[in-house]
């Protein structure tokens, strides 16, 4: 058996699609596998676990039993059962696989069955699933690690991943241990492979198309004398692969026929572009069906629906590319989509298909779009290294659940509040004793009824179970399903940073899961319609990230139709798409429009009865934003809206003229420059009122706002005023981002963001962490490390912030950072913590145990910068100016001369001048004897890799920036004795708990804790560094050295063995041992 032979059994299914073919094709996988089949390849009946499962399986033909086997033989390690569903749905797949074949690491701690990270491994043999439908035109295998499945989909042959990646990995997989099964299975359905090789084919077909479109429309501008901009270009072309793709995920559900955009029918068309293509986008997909045209030369075009929604009008850009010749660059785009397996069906972190889905399309676009766009590369922060900070699944599912989760807590607590409040203060009427009611005399004073901490934990506990990985509503009365229902049809979500969507169709998911679990009627197309509708607002100021997040919540809507090419009435049984104009706005999120400020701070001044006619005027206005979301709108009808719009918003401009008012006129200025039908260029402002009739702030702002990029006070004067009370000099511009979700926000509203954690610590976000402390409260800090391939040096967290909430406690979790899906650490901290540091640095990533342990080490020591001298190191502002290996009376040394902790091993190099270095300097780089510490810390993942790594030098040499140096202040505090402490790993423990940065600043370290003791206690650290510095110049291990100042660290900070066990897990030394070690 070879991997061409199972491609030809595959095409065989292609060609009859049968259940005998299908069974043929699971064979012939098992037998590359060496899973032994049952006797004679015969599959075994089973019974369904549950009647739910029984119904979600198709009956045989002839037995009518619904269709379940087993197809392997028994005493293996892995079983193979092959069915037959109705339909490929989620839920389905979820009844047939949940048994337990195995925990991940992070899913086996959670659930209290192993605390050391590893997987559990279950005594029963593992199962691999076989699942196809009655119409057995493929096969379905599904593997599950508890409850998170990988799923990949086999049908007219084997895709590139497939052939290259995934069928070769399983060869012979059955014989191997259930470990060995579980990780090879697991990892060769990862769909990252299949993200990383579409993504490199698509980028190099966009980038020939690129430049196809820019030569050839060189040609024709010659002759028409028009000529498009680089930016035009730009979109067109990214706007042309979308649509493409779009077809393709049409094409997936039925409603294309494959044959209309095949490679094969562009090969055999004459200007497929100018006579199919565009045909299909404009006079098809655009345009009723009553009010096509003929298309005689194609049958084909008369099944298709009309679709609505603004993806396929015909926009400028598009006319000016009419009359090229693109089919030679479509041949091999096409052929590329043939390659792979297309799924209209979103993965989510438990449900992740081995295919393209439109998520994966949001990642490559986004890559795609911001690596082109120079224009917008600045403002959108480059997305740092071009969007390869797209969130990963897993992230915004659990950022999505905790801010859901943390508005339906406060909804239900304040309903209960005000019905509660409202019987304190009108009781129920008391009867006299002829039974006559009279009402009980009110309260002078209004009594506010304080919510109990046990119905907060009660409603805690019945929120919870909806989001587990199966939802449950079990423990919820009909009036609190009803309630829960009525919150979720009232939240108001905000992306300020969408990108191409991830969070936007994140929510839209979950509150689908949500509305379905409650027992919502909606079919799940007006669901969804209803909650883009509603509920999702999404702001970007890359054009085209909006046009493909508007994409994507197409694709999720069109999931949901059942198209039937019998009914050309009802349009093929297929609802238009909403337009989303409105829903997903092109807009600088950080520049305020100054128009919800002025009616806010108008109330009680000569300005309010002059708002309040602006807001029954922007009232008017939000009305005709719904009635454009409309789906069944055609051209025309679109064009008269468009066309009452801009005339009402002319009312409101000429209305606030007049008011002769300075601020208006500004604000009438920045108006008139916004076209919300024209997403070619940004808005260079964000107004949630003007653009989405939202004057009462969003229930959530969520999101991974853009971060890479320092902004400066004086760099942008606007942004320097709006943001006074946090731009003080200097900060990163996701801390813009930060205050200004928060200024939106509702007034019992939550705030979830995913950033570097810098800010906790970094000094120019000293005036933000004041501002938070003193106006909000930080609910939740999960720390989740490196999450992004190219985080690079970037450790990143996701944090929960309440608008008014009083929080006790601050949750803290730990990812593992060599295993990130293991939460190696989920502990509470009080809010104290940082309400007491206001501005300072924020301490967050340790237990309360390590606290007290730091807080004793602070309590017996000094700072370092009072003992010692601590600087910087030289910086030239251009080394190949002043940097030679040549000799001069300057010796330099850097980081990258430190080999290993106390040791540096030199390469030579001189300073070639002192002109134009600061001449005060030189007599503190002269000094003789000093420390020297690496500025830019390991990049290691290990939890115990030094984030201090010092050693000592003497004679003349200047440290360059990439070095800290310390030198004595005073004879009484020998180096030795401190670079002992540095080196330890106590106080290596110490600086990664509180500084996440990845530069370790004199700052920092000017604040580590050094005890004051005498010279004579000194001595027994001195010997020991001098012995080691004297074993690593003649390169001899000095490890047991090492573990004695370690020891002699803890006793210096006079912690106990429990302590030091806390610190070191690994510690070596018994209790005994420890407790005869003495100092002095």
């Amino acid at each position: 058996m070879t991997i061409n032979d199972i491609n030809k059994i595959l095409a065989q299914l292609a060609e009859n699609p049968s259940r005998e073919n299908v069974l043929d094709f699971a064979f012939a996988l098992l037998q590359w596998m060496h899973i032994e089949p049952n006797a004679q390849n015969k599959p075994q009946l089973l019974s369904p676990q549950t009647q739910k499962l029984k119904d979600f399986l198709a009956p045989a033909p002839q037995t009518v039993q619904p269709q379940l086997y087993r197809l392997s033989a028994d005493n293996q390690n892995v079983r193979v059962r092959f069915a037959v569903l109705k339909k490929l749905k989620k839920d389905y797949i979820s009844q047939l696989v949940d048994n337990d074949p195995g925990l991940s690491s992070y899913q086996s701690f959670i659930k209290g069955i192993t605390a050391n990270g590893s997987g559990f491994v279950p005594t029963q043999p593992y199962f691999i699933h076989f699942v196809t439908t009655p119409d057995y035109d493929k096969l379905v295998l599904i593997f599950n690690h508890g409850e998170q499945k990988r799923i990949v989909s086999f049908r007219r042959r084997l895709t590139t991943t497939q052939y290259n990646k995934i069928i070769q990995q399983w060869q012979g997989i059955g014989t191997k241990s259930k470990p060995e099964i579980a990780d090879l299975l697991w990892k060769s359905l990862d769909i990252k492979e299949v993200n990383k090789e579409f993504y490199k084919q698509i980028k190099e077909r966009f980038d020939a198309l690129l430049g196809i479109v820019k030569t050839q429309h060189a040609s024709v501008a010659l002759s028409t004398g028009t000529t498009a901009t680089e930016n035009q270009v730009k979109q067109f072309t990214v706007r042309l692969i979308g649509r493409y793709i779009f077809c393709w995920f049409l094409k997936e559900k039925g409603i294309i026929a494959h044959s209309l955009i095949s490679h094969k029918t562009i090969e055999e068309t004459d200007n497929y572009y100018q006579t199919v293509l565009l045909k299909l986008f404009f006079e098809t997909l655009n345009t009723k069906v009553q009010d096509r045209k003929p298309i005689t030369h194609n049958k084909l075009f008369e099944k298709i629906p009309y679709l609505n929604g603004g993806l396929f009008d015909e926009s400028e850009e598009d006319k000016l590319f009419t009359n090229l010749d693109l089919d030679a660059w479509l041949l091999p785009f096409v052929e590329i989509l043939e390659s792979y397996d297309f799924t209209v069906d979103e993965s989510s972190s438990q449900y992740q298909q081995v295919a393209v889905d439109p998520e994966m399309l949001g990642r490559i676009f986004e890559n795609l779009l911001a690596s082109q766009n120079e224009e917008t590369e600045k403002l959108a922060n480059q997305r740092k290294a071009f969007g390869a900070f797209y969130t990963p699944r897993e992230i915004v599912d659990y950022m999505v659940n905790e801010s859901i989760k943390a508005y339906l807590q406060t909804q239900w607590e304040q309903h209960i509040i005000e019905q509660k409040t409202k019987t304190l203060n009108n009781p129920e009427p008391v009867g006299d004793i002829f039974g006559n009611k009279k009402p009980q005399q009110l309260a002078i004073e209004t009594k506010r009824y304080e919510l109990k901490i046990e119905d907060k934990n009660k409603i805690e506990k019945a929120i919870e179970p909806l989001f587990a990985a199966n939802p449950d509503v079990g423990q919820l009365k009909k009036e609190e399903k009803t309630l829960l229902l009525q919150f979720l049809e009232q939240i108001k979500i905000l992306d300020p940073a969408c990108g191409s969507g991830a969070f936007p169709m994140g929510i839209l998911h979950k509150l689908v899961e949500l509305h379905e679990t409650l027992g919502t009627v909606k079919s799940p197309y007006e669901l969804k319609k209803d909650i883009l509708s509603q509920n999702i607002y999404g702001v970007d100021i890359m054009p085209m990230a909006i046009e493909i997040a508007r994409l994507r919540a197409w694709l999720s809507l069109v999931l949901e139709e059942n198209y039937n090419p019998k009914d050309p009435v009802h349009n093929f049984g297929v609802k238009p798409l909403p337009n989303l104009d409105f829903k997903f706005v092109c807009a600088n999120s950080l520049i305020d429009l100054g128009l919800d400020a002025f009616i806010q701070d108008s109330k009680g001044t000569l300005h309010e009865g002059f708002t309040q006619n602006l807001v029954s005027q922007l009232k008017e206005l939000e009305n005709l934003r719904k009635q454009f979301f409309t789906p069944a709108l055609g051209s025309s009808e679109k064009e008269h809206l468009k066309t009452n719009y801009f005339t009402e918003r002319e009312k409101v401009i000429a209305d606030i003229e007049t008011a002769h008012d300075p601020v208006l006129k500004a604000i009438a200025q920045k108006i008139k420059h916004w076209n919300p039908f024209d997403d070619s260029q940004p808005s260079p402002f964000f107004s949630p009122t003007w653009m989405f009739g939202i004057d009462k702030g969003f229930d959530v702002v969520i999101g991974n706002p853009p971060y890479g990029v320092s902004i400066k006070k004086t760099d942008n004067p606007i942004l320097a005023e709006q943001y006074k009370e946090i731009l003080k000099g200097e900060v990163e511009s996701y801390i813009l981002f930060y205050y200004k979700g928060l200024k939106v926000l509702s007034k019992n509203g939550f705030l979830s963001f995913i950033t570097p954690d810098s800010w906790f610590t970094n000094k120019g976000a000293a005036p933000f962490r004041k501002y938070l402390t003193n106006n909000h409260s930080i609910k939740d800090v999960y720390d989740i490390y490196k999450p992004f391939e190219a985080a690079k040096d970037t450790r990143v967290h996701t944090v929960l912030i309440g608008v008014s909430q009083t929080v006790d406690d601050i949750t803290v979790k730990q990812v593992h950072p060599q295993n990130t899906e293991f939460v190696y650490r989920n502990y509470s901290i009080p809010s104290k913590v940082i309400t007491d540091f206001l501005d300072n640095e924020w301490r967050f990533y340790i237990n309360k145990q390590e606290r007290e342990i730091f807080f004793k080490m602070e309590s017996k020591s000094k700072t370092l910068e009072s003992l010692f001298n601590i600087k910087y190191g030289l910086r030239t502002g251009d080394n190949e100016k002043y940097v030679t290996d040549k000799e001069t009376e300057y010796p330099l040394i850097a980081g990258a001369d430190i080999s290993s902790l106390y040791q540096v091993k030199w390469k030579p190099k001189y300073l070639k001048q002192i002109e134009g270095l600061p001449e005060s300097y030189f007599k503190e780089y002269f000094s003789t004897k000093k420390i020297i510490i690496q500025y830019v810390r390991t990049n290691s993942l290990n939890l115990n890799a030094r984030w201090i790594e010092a050693a000592y030098v003497e004679g003349k040499f200047i440290p360059l920036n990439s070095l800290n140096y310390v030198y004595e202040k005073s004879e009484n505090y020998s180096l030795m004795y401190l670079l002992g402490i540095l080196n330890s790993f106590l106080m290596n423990k110490y600086y990664r708990a509180y500084y996440t940065d990845v530069n370790v600043k004199p700052t920092y370290l000017a604040q580590l804790p050094i005890p004051d003791i005498a010279q004579k206690k000194q001595e027994h650290f001195i010997k020991r560094v001098e012995k080691i510095l004297s074993l690593k110049s003649k390169n001899q291990d000095t490890t047991a050295l090492e573990k004695e100042i370690d020891v002699l660290v803890y006793k210096l900070y006079e912690l106990t063995y429990e302590e030091v066990k806390i610190i070191d897990k690994d510690f070596w030394l018994s209790e005994e041992e420890y407790a005869k070690v003495k100092i002095g």
